[in-house]
Parts: structure tokens; C-alpha cells; sequence
């Protein structure tokens, strides 16, 4: 259906652009739709709200980074948290635990 469509163009836009600020008003822009159709759609289809799912999003990404190696003061800043406290907090919400640095490796 349409709606469906509109959805998946959505997701593929957040997937391909995780590490850029992505807010409402980018969507609104990018995709020629207002933000309450967006928002509106999007919590219709997916039952989260768009912005929920963008966070999510770019915690996974976040997290896989920091199991790669990266520093994940790094890490916060490149996925646009304003300061660490908040990405942790948000980490924590998403992964389940604080994030830590990959000093060692995973078995």
C-alpha cells in the first residue's frame, strides 16, 4: 500500500543517514511531506514514535561502532549527541547496559 511505501522510504532514509542529525523537520524536508503526516504515518505503521525510532537507530549503529574499537565519547558525538550524559543515558534505554570501550575482545 501507499502508507507501506511511504514507511520504507522513511526507514531507508534514517538507515542511510544514521550519523547525520536527522529531526522532523529534515524529514519533512527531504521526503516533501509535513511533519505531522510524517509522525502520524510513521507511529501508525511502525507503533513507535519516528524520533523514538531515530534514536534507536543510532544507538545500534553507536553500539557497533564502539564493539569495533572506536572510543565512545568519540562515537556519541559523531551520531549528534549534544553531550554524554545523554547518549548514555539513551545507550542505557536501548542496549540494556552502559557502554564500555572495546579494550579487549568479544567471545
Amino acid at each position: 500500500t501507499h502508507r507501506d511505501d511511504f514507511v520504507s522510504r522513511l526507514v531507508d532514509y534514517i538507515d542511510e543517514n544514521v550519523s547525520e542529525p536527522i529531526s522532523l523537520d529534515t524529514l519533512s524536508r527531504q521526503l516533501n511531506f509535513s511533519k505531522s503526516y510524517i509522525s502520524n504515518e510513521f507511529k501508525r505503521t511502525m507503533k513507535i514514535p519516528v524520533m523514538q525510532y531515530v534514536r534507536y537507530k543510532k544507538i545500534i549503529a553507536a553500539d557497533q561502532m564502539i564493539l569495533a574499537g572506536e572510543k565512545k565519547s568519540a562515537v556519541s558525538e559523531l551520531f549528534g549527541f549534544k553531550d554524554y550524559s545523554t547518549f548514555y543515558r539513551a545507550y542505557v534505554k536501548v542496549i540494556g547496559h552502559a557502554p564500555t570501550d572495546s579494550d579487549h575482545t568479544h567471545k
